[in-house]
């Protein structure tokens, strides 16, 4: 007997993942997934979708095609990325991409513009991340996490620049 076709689109598949977030129709269902996983006042209410191709810098940096790349109505700059099994650089990788896009907001000219909207990368993960430790009492139950820029002792976060968040689906349960 043959397989039939699934009757469901598989959102850990790149295609699946973009035919659903990455389909303009369907903005609102981004809109709803990244006002889950940001902080509460960070909340986005409108999008524009943008080119998922970062052209390296010199001849030797590679380019780099993002899964969603888009912005919002106050400016800042959203990638999500789906990964659906462990990756070995995969944190560096975000951080390289989250500053490929934060780079791209800057100018030349007259007072160098540093009025550079903030990068947000979103990186929904199958399988979580390679060397992160989630053993301990504060992950339990957890499925996001969150960095940025901070002051190592304070915490203080001085401006708004690239904040990285994961979506870890394996760490989520859902008892029936």
């Amino acid at each position: 007997m043959e397989n039939p076709a699934p009757r469901y689109v598989d959102l850990m598949t790149d295609s699946g993942f973009k035919a659903v977030f990455g389909e303009p129709r369907n903005k609102r269902v981004l809109i709803d997934l990244l006002n889950i996983v940001l902080p509460p006042e960070r909340t986005v209410s409108d999008i524009e979708y943008s080119t998922t191709e970062l052209p390296g810098l010199t001849f030797t940096n590679k380019n780099v095609r993002l899964d969603l790349r888009c912005t919002d109505s106050g400016g800042r700059q959203f990638v999500v990325e789906m990964q659906s099994y462990r990756q070995e650089y995969f944190f560096r990788r975000c951080v390289e991409y989250a500053a490929k896009v934060y780079d791209s907001g800057s100018a030349r000219g007259a007072g160098q513009r540093y009025e550079i909207p903030p990068v947000y990368f979103v990186g929904i993960l199958g399988t979580g991340v390679n060397g992160f430790d989630r053993s301990g009492p504060e992950w339990t139950g957890r499925y996001i996490s969150e960095y940025t820029f901070r002051e190592k002792i304070t915490g203080e976060v001085p401006d708004e620049t690239i904040f990285t968040i994961f979506v870890e689906l394996d760490r989520f349960t859902k008892s029936w």
